[in-house]
């Protein structure tokens, strides 16, 4: 029979008995608890009925019953009525009815022009009013009725009381003649409640309708217990709870409404007060339990004792074999542990692999903290989340950390175009980005280029988590590039647009002509005998000498018109939105200009232009053929003497600005 307890389908049959007795056992001592808080719920209000009938309403029904005496004397009618005369008789009642009642300590009348009489007599603040104090205004909500007020501060003492007020009514007119009131103070209303016995640990309070503290003979007990809005709505709605003052307190919660005054009695009991069963039966299922899994385990050992001397019994045997008979086959191993060095070669892989991981995660980190590309992680709200060194090296800031810190919104502060974030956002939707340019704004405020490679990193939910990228700074290959092209499109010595860049210009402007039709005239300038001139005085003479035309020619030209160097000794001219009869007065008078220098270096030079001109029409609009004929033009000029132009301009030419 003992195999049977400690097999596996043995003891989970077991078990769920076990566990449904447990259970029933718990059922059985929720029921027995819940009997025995109903008792001590009956018990409370019990005693809550006793205090309330025999104690507190009482004596509010007994003030109230006085306050109704006064309203209807006769003798005091004359008085509300407004006939002062009057006022020593009724001051004399009031003070037979004070000195009887000493915990009253103010009875008074006010009418409904604000005015107060009350009794002991005190100084009043100067225009006093009392209409507006908050015992006038709830009398007036029930006209003829002794209505309880809730605790407010009285003026002439600055203690917290109640009032006992009732709106008057003259019998005969059914006029309103005032407000009667008599005062209780808050005090006395706490020294009644402390006297009635309780408990120890107990307490009694009192609500207001709002919800207001009146009167308690614990008001910390009050005030904890009021703190938790739970149990605020509870004792407000007249439930009866389980308030827990601490971890180790409880106190059993108690309500009553009153009919009038309409404040809620509460009473507190602490748990020692209704002391409740402990729960024998979930214990005796508990130690059944326990009792039967330490049966189940020490059996098992019994049996893996029994076991393991097998298998030494079982080596034993296989020892005295391979002494004592030929050699035999390794034995199996024993059937306890199959798997635990298939468990163990799979663990040693494991922190093997680990290992490598993390020789790897170091490579890693190694090289992005010495890449000389920038490397950024960023969110797609546009903070950075992780950098690099040479990421903050290229805005011109001092750390990672600092670059973090500082930088708020990537869009705005980073990105001097703000576009080209939101197009590399709409970019990484697709996939990732290759090689974006775009300019960015360091630290300091210079302006920097930029190349931009970006991979999205995805969420659970499918969004772009975060924002993987390499930031490689290009600004001095831009630079240089800029270099380059300004080299390839400049003339070196005069600083004007070459060949290439003059012809260029052509090709558009001539686009521009066959598109919208819109004229332009290409002069094409050289300087006579300008080799003489550099065989006689110099090289450095003749550069000089070029320099001074193209200033020269620079100052009759508009800005819009283009003046280049083409070749040594040749210039063009390209005078836009001009047709070709007002090019040629503006090549007569480019041409009297120069011909009108004087040269301080040589003095006795002179300078003389040959000058071809033409213009794009309806058979001619090759840029490479207009250039072709403008410069035939000129060589025609040299071969003639120079120091003219063709074709020649006519007489009467339009005025050229």
């Amino acid at each position: 029979m003992l195999p049977f307890f400690y097999r596996a389908k043995a003891l989970a049959f077991l078990s769920f008995v076990l566990a449904g007795f447990f259970f029933l056992g718990q059922r059985g001592d929720m029921n027995n608890t819940d009997f025995f808080m109903k008792q001590a719920h009956r018990a409370a209000e019990i005693q809550m009925d006793t205090f309330i009938a025999a104690g507190l309403e009482t004596y509010l029904n007994h003030l109230s019953s006085h306050l109704e005496s006064f309203a209807v004397d006769a003798d005091l009618l004359p008085f509300f009525r407004g006939n002062t005369a009057h006022e020593p008789q009724v001051r004399e009642r009031w003070k037979q009815f004070l000195r009887l009642h000493a915990h009253v300590p103010y009875v008074y009348f006010a009418n409904y022009e604000g005015k107060l009489f009350f009794e002991p007599n005190a100084d009043l603040p100067e225009g006093y009013d009392a209409r507006r104090r908050p015992w006038f205004r709830h009398a007036l909500l029930n006209p003829g009725r002794v209505t309880w007020t809730p605790p407010y501060t009285e003026i002439p003492t600055g203690k917290k009381v109640l009032s006992a007020v009732m709106a008057l009514q003259d019998p005969d007119s059914g006029q309103n003649l005032g407000v009667l009131s008599m005062d209780l103070g808050i005090e006395e209303l706490e020294s009644l409640l402390a006297r009635i016995p309780l408990p120890e640990n107990s307490f009694l309070g009192i609500l207001a309708s709002d919800g207001q503290l009146v009167a308690s003979s614990h008001p910390e007990k009050m005030k904890a217990l009021l703190a938790h809005p739970s149990s605020l709505l509870a004792i407000m709605s007249g439930e009866t709870n389980v308030f827990h003052e601490n971890p180790e307190t409880q106190l059993l919660i108690t309500t009553r409404l009153l009919p009038q005054p309409h404040w809620r009695i509460i009473q507190g009991l602490p748990q020692s007060a209704w002391q409740l069963p402990h729960a024998p039966n979930r214990k005796i299922a508990f130690f059944l339990m326990v009792t039967t899994l330490g049966l189940y385990l020490f059996l098992r050992f019994l049996e893996l004792r029994s076991i393991h001397k097998q298998v030494l019994d079982f080596e034993n045997h296989i020892n005295v074999l391979r002494t004592e008979a030929p050699p035999l086959p390794s034995p199996s191993p024993a059937p306890l542990f199959p798997l635990a060095d298939l468990c163990t070669r799979m663990a040693e892989d494991c922190r093997r692999g680990d290992e490598k991981i993390r020789i790897l995660q170091s490579r890693l980190d190694t090289l992005i903290q010495k890449a000389p590309m920038g490397i950024f992680r960023s969110s797609p709200q546009g903070r950075f989340s992780e950098v690099n060194p040479a990421m903050a090296q290229i805005l011109e800031y001092d750390s990672p950390e600092d670059l973090i810190h500082n930088m708020h919104d990537i869009e705005r502060e980073l990105y001097l175009d703000q576009q080209d974030r939101k197009v590399l956002q709409n970019r990484l939707l697709q996939g990732h980005i290759l090689d974006f340019p775009t300019r960015f704004r360091k630290k300091n405020g210079t302006i920097g280029h930029a190349c931009i490679t970006a991979y999205p990193e995805y969420g659970p939910d499918g969004r772009i988590f975060s924002i993987w990228g390499f930031f490689t700074d290009i600004s001095r290959q831009y630079q240089l590039e800029g270099q380059l092209r300004r080299m390839a499109l400049t003339d070196r010595l005069t600083e004007l647009p070459n060949r290439r860049s003059f012809m260029d210009l052509l090709v558009r402007e001539a686009g521009r002509f066959c598109r919208y039709g819109a004229p332009f005239t290409l002069l094409v300038l050289n300087v006579d005998q300008f080799r003489d001139i550099n065989a006689d005085y110099g090289h450095i003479t003749g550069d000089k000498i070029l320099c001074a035309l193209a200033e020269a020619f620079t100052s009759v030209l508009r800005s819009c018109d283009t003046l280049a160097r083409i070749d040594g000794d040749t210039f063009a001219i390209h005078l836009a939105e001009t047709p070709l009869d007002e090019g040629l007065s503006v090549a007569l008078r480019i041409q009297e200009h120069i011909h009108g220098l004087h040269w301080t270096e040589p003095p006795d030079l002179k300078i003389t232009l040959s000058i071809g001109a033409t213009a794009p029409h309806e058979t001619l609009r090759c840029p490479d053929l207009l250039l072709q004929e403008a410069e035939g033009l000129m060589y025609a000029v040299k071969k003639k003497g120079g120091k003219g132009m063709l074709p020649l301009p006519a007489k009467s030419r339009t005025f050229y600005s």
